[in-house]
């Protein structure tokens, strides 16, 4: 934070929100998703996010991208989700290509994988690693509906 031209307060804020990967945070994503060249990135929300911010997403509606990119060429597909139910079934449906965050606390519905965490420090870090790791993928797929459609990429 230093070298940069902020008030106090501005620095305590941003000290509150920014976050730096440490590298054990790098560990945890180079183990998530080891084979990053050429790679896409698919966040998919199938718990108390996609059920409030305008339904879920069919998993359907994201394999016909999955499989045409691994058909033209594609390397790895990371896949980050909440939800149990995704990762049985790309691991049954979709192109091998597919890697995940293993060992994760997953939701078998809409309840919030915070809410079935031991610890709300797992699910943060879970869910930084997925960041992480999506971060590092050559390409991104991600559904608009749950964040807000940026202006610039």
């Amino acid at each position: 934070m230093s070298g940069l031209n902020l008030n106090e307060g501005m620095r305590q804020n941003l000290q509150r929100i920014i976050i730096r990967f440490n590298a054990e945070m790098q560990q945890r994503a180079e183990c998530a998703h080891p084979k990053r060249d050429n790679s896409l990135g698919i966040h998919i929300r199938h718990s108390d996010k996609g059920v409030t911010r305008g339904g879920v997403i069919a998993l359907s509606d994201f394999f016909p991208y999955a499989n045409a990119f691994v058909e033209n060429g594609g390397g790895s597909i990371f896949v980050a989700t909440d939800s149990s139910l995704v990762i049985e079934e790309i691991t049954s449906k979709w192109p091998s290509h597919v890697v995940y965050q293993g060992g994760t606390t997953l939701s078998r519905n809409d309840t919030a994988t915070f809410d079935l965490a031991v610890s709300h420090h797992q699910t943060n870090l879970e869910a930084l690693t997925d960041i992480l790791a999506l971060s590092k993928c050559t390409y991104l797929f991600m559904d608009f509906q749950l964040c807000q459609k940026p202006q610039y990429i």
